[in-house]
């Protein structure tokens, strides 16, 4: 083979291998991701969106507390942009030819960032408790 030559199915599998998806990106996740049998191994994710890290909760006093509740109210609507553009990275690919694979990734993402939520309020309830008054 002469370098530089493209061989004539390689343009068609590098156009449909960037066609899949718009918005967000399907990966192998942990493994290899096979296409052509039921999706083994593939994950979506949103390539564009940005998950806000979870505030570190630490308070003593009444206000580190308050200021642990405003990081936390931050890191609320951080979190609500963040699942804007998740839905709307998934409304954008969810027409490609892959919707299971974008619902189960969207839904993943979301639940995910839910949990993490979850446990940093934990995490300022628990503060909250202990703050001295």
């Amino acid at each position: 083979m002469r370098k530089g030559k493209i061989l004539p199915g390689s343009v068609l599998l590098l156009a449909m291998t960037y066609s899949y998806v718009n918005a967000g990106e399907i990966s192998g996740g942990t493994g290899s991701c096979d296409l052509k049998s039921p999706f083994l191994g593939c994950e979506w994710k949103p390539k564009d969106c940005f998950k806000p890290d979870a505030p570190l909760i630490i308070a003593s006093t009444v206000s580190d507390y308050n200021f642990a509740v405003d990081r936390f109210n931050s890191y609320l609507r951080e979190v609500e942009e963040y699942k804007q553009c998740l839905i709307n990275d998934a409304k954008s690919d969810i027409q490609d030819r892959f919707p299971a694979i974008v619902v189960k990734g969207a839904k993943a993402e979301s639940e995910q960032v839910d949990d993490d939520v979850q446990s940093t309020r934990q995490s300022l309830d628990l503060a909250r408790s202990g703050v001295e008054r």
